[in-house]
This record gives structure tokens, C-alpha cells and sequence, in this order.
């Protein structure tokens, strides 16, 4: 029996239904399997561990590849992937503009996390892993998640080869149909957007930093320290 398996025979029939929880993994030993795992695999294409479940590649900087592996609801974690770009700001909770132009401060200006497009809950399912497993079950789980990451995620950072690719690649992203979390549920990646548009020369650059000040409520001084920003972006 799986991690889920034992997840829905709970859901359905109680505790008596299922033979008792094995005990969880301690955090430092499942972070063990996932840089044996994962980590290596990711190693092998050009990737630093900047953090337990979280790795960066700089190669092509200012254009960071990252990925990490994130905490949700059902003591379960799951990838997500994206980049990171050094000509980005972002805007702290007391409204300061601050630079993320390293692998260690590298964050989400771009954000795909395939358990909000996945078409079913198994096939949601199957991108989770949870300490709160078997060993078995964890080295199990943990290599579909590899299988799946490479699948996927490689070719995402591959269909980016420059800066220009970037205003379509968000332009797609945002277009694109999922069940879960849309795209403006990342504030970061809204902000982002902008800068990409002017990085580029792209019109739609102002439009998209008005979008973003209205959404998150930015305040009047980060607004303007923001604006004057993006005309400085070549």
C-alpha cells in the first residue's frame, strides 16, 4: 500500500481501516533521499543545491533555472519549477525594492508548478512525495517525481534560449488552462512580467506594472520607485 493508498482507505473507513501509520521519515533523512535522488539528477545538468529540496543553475545568467520542491497540505512536497532574473526587483512586505542577482537569493519570477494543470488527481498525485511514508515507499515515490521532473521540466528551460523568448513565454503561461492556482496568484511573477516586457521594448510593459500596483496594492513610493525602474530596463 502507498502513501496515497493509505491517505483515501483513511478518508473512506476510518482508522480501522488501514494497519496503522508507519513512522515518518525524520525530515534530515528524507531530504537525504531527495538529494540522492533528485538532487543528483539535477546535478548532472548543470544544478547547484542552494538549500535543502531547492537547486539553481546560473549558466545562462541573467536568466536563472530553478526549482524546488514545496511543502503542501497532506504532509506532502511537490516541484515546481521556473527562473529566476537578476534585472527583476521585488518588493518586500515594508514596500522596500531589493535585488535577487545570486543563486542563493533566487526567487520565482516565473513559476509552473504541475499539480495545478495536472488533468486528474491521480495524475496529481503522482508528482508528491511524503516522509510520512515508508522508506520503500519514499525511494519509490521519489524516483517517479525525477522521472517526471526531467520529462518535463528540461524541455521548459530549454524552450528558453535568450531574453527573447521571454515576453512569449509569459504570454503563454498566463494563457495557459489549469485547475489549480492561476497565473496572478504569484505576485512575483506579475511584477516580472513587466520588466520582461520592457526588457524587451515590449508596449505592454507599463500596462503590466499598472495591473500589478492595483492587484497588490502596492504603496504610492514603491509605485513610483518601481516605475522609474522600468524605464531604466534595456
Amino acid at each position: 500500500m502507498g502513501y496515497w493508498d493509505r491517505i483515501q482507505k483513511y478518508a473512506r473507513g476510518g482508522p480501522e481501516a488501514i494497519d496503522g501509520w508507519p513512522e515518518p521519515l525524520p525530515i534530515a533523512e528524507f531530504n537525504g533521499v531527495i538529494a540522492r535522488t533528485l538532487g543528483a539528477a539535477l546535478a548532472d545538468h548543470g544544478f547547484e543545491a542552494v538549500a535543502p529540496r531547492r537547486w539553481v543553475r546560473s549558466t545562462r545568467a541573467p536568466i536563472r533555472d530553478l526549482l524546488e520542491l514545496q511543502a503542501l497540505k497532506g504532509m506532502s512536497y511537490c516541484p515546481m519549477w521556473g527562473i529566476s532574473l537578476d534585472f527583476v526587483p521585488h518588493v518586500t512586505q515594508r514596500g522596500d525594492i531589493k535585488w535577487h542577482r545570486s543563486a542563493k537569493s533566487a526567487r520565482f519570477d516565473l513559476v509552473y508548478r504541475p499539480i495545478d494543470f495536472a488533468p486528474t488527481p491521480a495524475a496529481s498525485r503522482d508528482w508528491s512525495a511524503s516522509p510520512f511514508a515508508t522508506r520503500a515507499e519514499v525511494d519509490e515515490d521519489l524516483a517517479r517525481v525525477t522521472r517526471l521532473v526531467l520529462a518535463q521540466a528540461l524541455p521548459f528551460w530549454d524552450g528558453i534560449s535568450g531574453g527573447g523568448d521571454l515576453p512569449r513565454v509569459y504570454r503563454d503561461h498566463r494563457r495557459r488552462t489549469g485547475v489549480g492556482l492561476p497565473f496572478e496568484s504569484f505576485p512575483q511573477q506579475c511584477l516580472a512580467e513587466a520588466f520582461v516586457y520592457a526588457r524587451c521594448g515590449d508596449a505592454a510593459a507599463q500596462s503590466a506594472l499598472d495591473d500589478y500596483v492595483r492587484a497588490f496594492e502596492t504603496r504610492p513610493e514603491t509605485r513610483k520607485g518601481l516605475e522609474e525602474l522600468l524605464g531604466t530596463v534595456i
